[in-house]
């Protein structure tokens, strides 16, 4: 997991933009771990932080995702052309995002993800 100034949104010291990235390996592609895990940093991002709004990329076939963080309160902006490589060819990303004001007034029931998660994640 990582997240990085947004650099392009107003120089170093004034952006409240980042980009947020992990790598969730094949083994758990297929449980909920990557909603769960993108949750998780998305809150404790709004939560300690001043950030405006977060960003990250995704593979554009990857609907199954993109189902993931509709439902957790990410909008789709749009598609990067052949932005990634992988797999021997150039392959499209879509950019998604989700503003402060968003995230506070999704809906405020927990997600089932979180229902099944530990309520103390520092131990």
């Amino acid at each position: 997991v990582q997240w990085i100034p947004g650099f392009w949104y107003g120089g170093a010291n004034r952006h409240r933009a980042w980009n947020i990235g992990m790598i969730i390996f094949q083994t758990h592609r297929r449980s909920r771990a990557t909603s769960a895990a993108i949750e998780l940093l998305t809150n404790y991002l709004f939560t300690h932080t001043n950030i405006n709004r977060l960003e990250a990329t995704m593979p554009a076939e990857s609907q199954k995702y993109e189902k993931s963080i509709r439902r957790l309160g990410f909008s789709v902006e749009g598609v990067l052309r052949e932005a990634q490589w992988r797999e021997g060819s150039w392959r499209d990303a879509v950019i998604i995002s989700v503003l402060r004001r968003e995230w506070e007034t999704r809906d405020q029931n927990p997600t089932a993800i979180s229902k099944k998660l530990p309520n103390k994640l520092d131990n």
